[in-house]
């Protein structure tokens, strides 16, 4: 009864109106700010991932460091490795085929920390659950109201939270019923392209789950609907230039961001955020090809605005992981991730010597802050 109680107060939550909203102070987006890395980060790690015939890696589209363990996807070979914080090879998923275990594609996985399971996500409807040594425990058949579930992400021990691109950007379901009991933020006008689209402007933090709305500057707690704005001033995108894009995107009338920019109808993109103990983070992209890092530093209650760091080292696309930035070397978007100067004399040794053609990529953990 109390679990069929606790289900009714948690969907009735849900729809509650937003009833709590912060709005920062003005930050000035065009401004370029001298950043070192030693005011935003505690501390580096770099660690080789151990090379042989079971580990070996393809690409990495994704890394979760869990548990003084990394856990990397690599959609290419279709596979999920596990490697300890050394870069120790554990063991590997890669599970691919026809049969019922096996998955036909894998787009996303996740970390179920209140079950300590690992989530592995087919975009058209099958979650492949593994525990945390690797093993397969079951595949669930989500429901086919959706057809496109692009990432997944664990709000307790039976609630999960999809994003999607069908129909609804937010979807919660709950893993003991096998049933959708909350949708939120409809497709409008069926528009989803790049732009509009809600994936990867999710992140978890605090145990609460934040989704950024596609083409605002909104960042929306999804369990308490509390609304965090960025404010951009003069330069936060207007709604009615916002609808003259989708207007554009449903009529199939395409131009690149960089029109959009040169049209004055976007001042930016933001193509993540995110949030640690000490900062708010958001990554941004202008229509002359620049991304800018947004680090809001709640303790000192200031931003910074910067394209690099003074050490040459940018951010495009990284892996938000807990109190930490993880990039990969060599990576797949090339960016300065990293600068001999800063690393101790152990981690020079192990860029030098890394061979990018025979190793597997380093991972380089930045660790805010705090």
């Amino acid at each position: 009864m109390k679990k069929k109680l606790f289900v009714i107060f948690f969907c009735g939550m849900l729809v509650l109106s937003c009833s709590n909203s912060t709005k920062l102070n003005y930050i000035d987006i065009n401004k370029v700010d001298k950043v070192s890395c030693f005011e935003l980060f505690e501390s580096i790690d770099v660690v080789q991932l151990e090379t042989n015939d079971q580990s070996l890696i393809s690409t990495i589209n994704r890394v979760i460091f869990y548990n003084d363990r990394y856990f990397v996807l690599d959609t290419k070979m279709q596979s999920v490795f596990c490697y300890d914080k050394y870069g120790k090879f554990q063991f590997k998923i890669a599970q691919k085929g026809q049969g019922s275990r096996e998955y036909i594609y894998i787009e996303e996985f996740n970390i179920d920390k209140y079950n300590n399971q690992i989530l592995l996500l087919e975009p058209f409807g099958n979650l492949f659950i593994f525990d945390m040594n690797g093993q397969f425990i079951e595949k669930v058949k989500l429901p086919k109201e959706f057809i496109a579930y692009s990432e997944v992400y664990p709000l307790d021990k039976n609630i999960l939270v999809f994003i999607s691109v069908d129909k609804y950007q937010v979807i919660f379901y709950s893993r003991k019923e096998n049933k959708i009991i909350d949708r939120k933020y409809p497709i409008i006008d069926g528009v989803h392209n790049d732009f509009f689209s809600p994936a990867y402007k999710t992140y978890i933090y605090n145990d609460s789950i934040f989704f950024q709305k596609p083409g605002s500057n909104e960042i929306i707690n999804i369990l308490n609907n509390n609304i965090f704005t960025w404010n951009f001033g003069e330069n936060n995108n207007k709604k009615g230039q916002i609808d003259i894009i989708r207007k554009d995107m449903k009529n199939h009338n395409r131009p690149s961001h960089t029109d959009y920019f040169a049209e004055g109808l976007l001042k930016y993109d933001i193509l993540g955020s995110y949030e640690s103990e000490r900062y708010k983070i958001a990554i941004l992209y202008f229509g002359d090809k620049k991304f800018k890092h947004l680090f809001w530093d709640k303790k000192m209650n200031k931003a910074a605005v910067f394209e690099k760091m003074d050490e040459g080292i940018q951010f495009i696309w990284p892996n938000f992981s807990g109190e930490s930035i993880i990039v990969t070397y060599p990576s797949i978007i090339k960016f300065t991730s990293y600068n001999l100067d800063i690393l101790s004399n152990e981690q020079k040794k192990i860029m030098n010597i890394h061979n990018s053609e025979m190793d597997n990529p380093i991972i380089i953990k930045y660790n805010f802050k705090k």
